[in-house]
């Protein structure tokens, strides 16, 4: 009986740890209170069967909140459309459209809330869960209200095959950005990348329409490859792709329209969100230039 009791014991604390919420109590919660608060926003709405609200709790419980080094986090879910949660979704600069693909994952402590989104969102939330505090090394942006700070690094979905991208590139008339890398690069600079397309440009609110995709590339495959009517070759023959350079970096890509611009190095991402702002525009009247070539 008596481990019976243990084992029931130590089953109730790792019961699901989550509550709904409303938006002004856990506003309320945040300014008054010092524990690392972890959020769900979500749409109730949104069509999502497979990676939706209750997948995103079991994961965080299952990586997060079942670990004794968390036991003092809170867990709160909150629909980002009622209104009552207006004034949060606002200060956390959470993107509702987003919400109707896939929930979006918080942590805030202090004042600071940094979110997540897309596959991978818990992952990436698990590797500054242990140092969230104002002085984790994070870029902030100040609101006015209550002085929420937040940082958004929005992990996109990666595009499995270059049929899907292709198909997409044709069809969409706004701005998409693609990252090329190589898996099999020595050093993995792919999440740093993310980090900053997502932080110099998708946090813009101009930008707020960009697509951001990700295609892995094997530098060494592609220049072996005999048919270069075939995709993987023939589109990075199409861009004037420098594939050795990927071994050592990836290469960030804008599309619009059939037409295409990509920077590569160290400072690609700052580079490449200067040419968005008339991208559409320059890339026609420059077509050629800066490496932007017509996709065929």
């Amino acid at each position: 009986m008596k481990l019976i009791a243990i084992a029931l014991i130590a089953a109730l604390c790792f019961t699901w740890a989550n509550a709904e919420v409303k938006g002004t109590d856990l506003q309320n919660m945040l300014a008054k209170e010092s524990n690392t608060f972890l959020i769900l926003f979500y749409d109730p709405k949104a069509d999502l069967p497979n990676d939706g609200k209750d997948n995103l709790e079991a994961e965080v419980q299952q990586k997060i909140l079942n670990k004794k080094e968390f036991k003092d986090y809170k867990f709160f879910t909150l629909d980002a459309t009622d209104s009552d949660a207006t004034d949060l979704v606002e200060q956390a600069a959470i993107d509702l459209e987003k919400l109707k693909h896939h929930p979006i994952i918080a942590a805030s402590r202090n004042g600071m809330l940094v979110w997540y989104y897309g596959e991978g969102a818990v992952d990436e939330l698990v590797k500054v869960a242990h140092t969230f505090t104002h002085e984790d090394g994070y870029d902030t942006k100040k609101t006015s209200r209550r002085n929420l700070q937040y940082r958004s690094l929005a992990t996109e979905p990666t595009v499995k095959t270059y049929e899907d991208l292709r198909t997409h590139l044709e069809s969409s008339e706004g701005t998409t950005l693609v990252m090329f890398f190589d898996p099999e690069a020595k050093v993995d600079k792919k999440n740093q990348m993310i980090k900053d397309v997502n932080s110099i440009i998708l946090s813009n609110k101009d930008n707020k329409d960009v697509e951001f995709m990700q295609s892995s590339l094997v530098a060494d495959q592609v220049l072996k490859q005999d048919d270069r009517a075939e995709d993987p070759a023939l589109m990075v023959d199409e861009l004037g792709l420098d594939v050795v350079s990927l071994k050592h970096q990836p290469t960030i890509a804008a599309f619009r329209n059939g037409w295409a611009t990509w920077v590569h190095g160290d400072k690609a991402v700052e580079v490449l969100n200067k040419k968005l702002a008339d991208f559409d525009k320059k890339a026609k009247l420059k077509a050629g230039e800066d490496k932007a070539r017509r996709i065929r």
